[in-house]
């Protein structure tokens, strides 16, 4: 019988690869947007629920729809891409924000993010995306070859039962790559 052994080297290069942010922020208003155009980025992909609102709130706050706003004037091209299954939460915020948008995108496979695009026409190269979780909209991040920006859950107190297992992992891995706690 044969083992196969693999190199902690290659282990860690698997986990940075998928699961390390560019940057970590407390929120998306944090974040120095001009910069990024500045770097050549033109495309922000936004999660949803708990980075632009939290699970309890059924519309876009005026301080997110006005970042949002002073986003798209500094020349960006804004996206919503939420995994939640609701038609009606994604299209209210994504006509609220007059941005384009999908639901159940199933991040961090690219399918039916890739299906998305190529029905709207829309072209992304070299995106950012703003999420709050790891392995999601990190890992989705990482995947398209984008850069990847994680910021604070606007309500971790309403995350699933499921989720706070998750979170607890997220945070350790966050440690691991040596960035504590969300702020940048």
């Amino acid at each position: 019988m044969s083992q196969y052994w693999v190199r902690w080297s290659t282990i860690k290069a698997v986990i940075t690869r998928w699961f390390r942010p560019s940057a970590v922020y407390r929120s998306v208003e944090d974040i120095d947007m001009r910069a990024l155009y500045a770097a050549g980025h033109r495309t922000v992909i936004l999660d949803l629920d708990n980075t632009l609102m939290s699970y309890n709130e059924y519309t876009l706050s005026l301080q997110k729809l006005t970042w949002i706003e002073t986003v798209k004037s500094l020349g960006f091209h804004v996206i919503i891409v939420s995994n939640n299954r609701s038609q009606s939460r994604v299209e209210s915020v994504c006509q609220a924000a007059a941005v384009p948008g999908m639901r159940f995108a199933c991040k961090p496979w690219l399918s039916a993010f890739q299906e998305f695009l190529d029905h709207s026409g829309i072209y992304v190269d070299d995106p950012i995306v703003i999420g709050d979780q790891l392995f999601t909209d990190i890992v989705f991040a990482n995947r398209l070859g984008g850069y990847g920006i994680l910021v604070q859950p606007l309500d971790p107190d309403s995350d699933s039962i499921l989720k706070i297992p998750q979170r607890e992992i997220e945070r350790a891995v966050l440690k691991w790559f040596g960035f504590g706690s969300l702020s940048a």
